[in-house]
């Protein structure tokens, strides 16, 4: 299970291959600082690009490292959210975001980051397409126990749970588990 996790969404820009916004989360019960962030990701960033809350300081092919602002500390429930304007292409699955990640600490150590698909933001997804037949569907779900009522309707997925600022430690081992069997 890893530490730290690292989420990743999308918004189209006019004239442009759009706006990534990247955050990485902190559940962890200590402060990080003194690290870089790299990760591999087929949506890739052009050469001409603008940086908000970071440096873009490699890139070679998918894979990208990023340098917080000097003196940046995480504290333990925290997150470090920055954007970048100009990717080399847009998007088009939110398979294309993050393949892996991880940290290079001060002392040269790797820490694996966790990580979700890309996000879309700032845009309808419109309807989801049926997933079952039309007409009544008697039994479709594996469940057990049974339920009294399901219902399937279109819609987001479900939200992702994070700590809230100066959350507890032991509230973010808490969420923290409860999130890896999620």
């Amino acid at each position: 299970m890893a530490d730290y996790h690292l989420e990743a969404s999308w918004n189209p820009v006019e004239g442009g291959a759009g706006r990534l916004t990247l955050t990485l989360f902190n559940p962890s019960s200590e402060p990080l600082s003194g690290f870089s962030l790299a990760y591999r990701s087929q949506t890739r960033i052009a050469d001409a690009h603008v940086c908000d809350g970071a440096s873009l300081t490699r890139q070679v092919a998918s894979f990208h490292e990023f340098l917080p602002p000097e003196g940046l500390s995480i504290p333990a429930g925290g997150r470090w959210r920055f954007t970048v304007d100009g990717l080399a292409d847009e998007p088009k699955h939110r398979t294309d975001g993050i393949r892996s990640a991880w940290l290079t600490l001060g002392d040269g150590r790797r820490v694996a980051v966790g990580f979700g698909g890309l996000m879309l933001e700032g845009r309808d997804g419109g309807a989801a397409p049926p997933l079952l037949p039309r007409g009544r569907v008697e039994q479709p779900y594996a469940l057990l126990p049974r339920p009294l009522s399901l219902g399937l309707k279109a819609g987001d997925l479900a939200a992702i749970l994070y700590a809230a600022e100066e959350t507890r430690p032991d509230a973010i081992k808490a969420l923290k588990t409860a999130t890896t069997w999620w």
